[in-house]
């Protein structure tokens, strides 16, 4: 044994059992998700198990997951967002904050999914006649008061989001907790935002009895309730969206925490993602969002700490974006079988700069060749190494392949070729270490020389990459 495990075993730590502390902090029981459902009534609530759970209120079936923590007054109520493509019903996103989350967990699945075939996003809507949202809140009160809660929290993202501002709003001395969500719906450009008044005959533009469609207002006015608003700086959609707050109030908000009255917190933080709306919480990030409930109106005192907490958010989005490339230039080097030689690095152990060679949005016409391509960058050099990022590739309707060729400027020789899927976005990293001169990159509408009357659109850059 060394000196060092001697010290290490002398002391009295135990690593298997603070391994088994930090494991249980993140634990997930997913047969919880997976069991029958339990019907009751909200005032039955203190009888329920764990686990999913319909609660029936005014003729309608409210889907849940549910987690009962005595040692705490809080209550949780997590709302949901956008469905997915084939995702089944019902849709009970973060239900596994349960087992980090202070205080008993109640999460309620959209009953407009349920309500209307093929709605993808409905806001816990409703329609002209009733509101969801409002009878939700009929319901969570009747709850809490069963559980002895003295804290309820509205908690929810995207759609979610806009859920749980309405909540707190007609629920007198709630907090909603919301990221990057939807609040003024009628300017919310989105092809689901459409396909929901489609579907449900609505109109977003018109007021209603409910003030659902003039939320900004809405929330000025809810002076008894409490809102943190976070927000991906990176998200136009989203900046667009908490934009409507903040003139409310007449405060343009900077990087990190900001106060807006009394009652309201905006706390921007930096997350770059290819969809920056959906680069949201994860587990270490909620724990600081919770401490600002905690802390709520000493905010202020806590700004230098939240711009700290701000950086671990970039870093966090930041390495995932770069294990995702890294995961595709994998995948790419074992499908192409090495017709293009991919280049790992250690970040850690060097220092990498990227250098734009060309950039630019191509648009290849169908036509009768089989040579429809367009000429990316003109001149490879070799021995150099570059990164080409092909960004939202549409091909014409019913075709679901492209090509990338690179070829010697001077014998025409052909160096690479490789046949990429459509609607999918792909970072590869080539070296031309092998090539005899430089090299012409192109791009064809579909298998290179062999696919005739195919268009194709999409957003190619070449970087040059330094790594010393």
């Amino acid at each position: 044994m060394s000196v060092l495990e001697e010290l290490y075993s002398a002391s009295g730590l135990d690593k298997e059992t603070h391994t088994a502390q930090r494991k249980e902090l993140y634990r997930k029981d997913k047969s919880m998700l997976l069991q029958t459902d339990t019907v009751i009534s909200p005032e039955n609530i203190s009888s329920a198990e764990n686990g999913r759970l319909t609660i029936q209120y005014k003729s309608t079936d409210y889907e849940c997951f549910y987690y009962k923590k005595d040692s705490s007054d809080r209550l949780y109520v997590i709302l949901n967002g956008a469905r997915n493509e084939n995702e089944p019903l019902p849709v009970l996103k973060r239900w596994t904050y349960y087992s980090y989350i202070d205080g008993t967990v109640l999460n309620i699945a959209d009953p407009s999914l349920r309500l209307y075939d093929g709605l993808m996003l409905g806001w816990y809507y409703g329609d002209e006649s009733f509101c969801y949202v409002n009878r939700i809140v009929e319901l969570v009160k009747i709850v809490a008061h069963r559980l002895g809660k003295k804290e309820i929290i509205f908690f929810g993202s995207s759609g979610g989001g806009y859920a749980a501002l309405l909540a707190a709003c007609n629920c007198m001395g709630s907090t909603a907790v919301v990221i990057n969500p939807q609040i003024k719906l009628s300017i919310y450009e989105d092809e689901k935002r459409y396909s929901f008044e489609e579907i449900t005959g609505t109109d977003l533009n018109k007021n209603d009895r409910f003030s659902r469609n003039f939320l900004p207002e809405l929330i000025k006015e809810s002076t008894e309730s409490r809102f943190i608003f976070i927000e991906n700086m990176n998200s136009e959609e989203d900046m667009v969206q908490i934009n409507t707050v903040c003139e409310q109030f007449g405060v343009t908000p900077g990087y990190g925490l900001n106060r807006l009255g009394r009652n309201t917190l905006v706390w921007i933080y930096d997350a770059q993602a290819e969809k920056p709306h959906n680069a949201q919480d994860f587990p270490i990030m909620f724990f600081a969002i919770e401490y600002l409930y905690e802390h709520f109106y000493d905010a202020e005192k806590l700004k230098d700490l939240y711009l700290i907490f701000g950086e671990f958010w970039a870093e966090h989005f930041d390495n995932e974006q770069k294990l995702k490339e890294l995961k595709e230039l994998k995948e790419d080097k074992k499908k192409f079988g090495g017709t293009s030689v991919i280049s790992v690095y250690d970040e850690a152990e060097h220092t990498v700069t990227e250098r734009l060679v060309q950039s630019g949005s191509y648009e290849i016409e169908a036509s009768d060749s089989i040579w429809n391509n367009k000429c990316v960058c003109d001149e490879l050099c070799k021995n150099k190494l570059y990164k080409i990022k092909i960004r939202n590739p549409v091909l014409s309707e019913g075709q679901n392949e492209y090509s990338l060729t690179i070829r010697d400027n001077a014998t025409n020789e052909l160096l690479m070729d490789i046949t990429l899927p459509a609607g999918k976005s792909r970072t590869i990293v080539i070296n031309t270490e092998k090539h005899s001169h430089s090299a012409k990159l192109k791009l064809y509408s579909g298998v290179a020389g062999k696919t005739e009357g195919i268009s194709l659109k999409a957003d190619v850059s070449v970087y040059e990459i330094v790594i010393k």
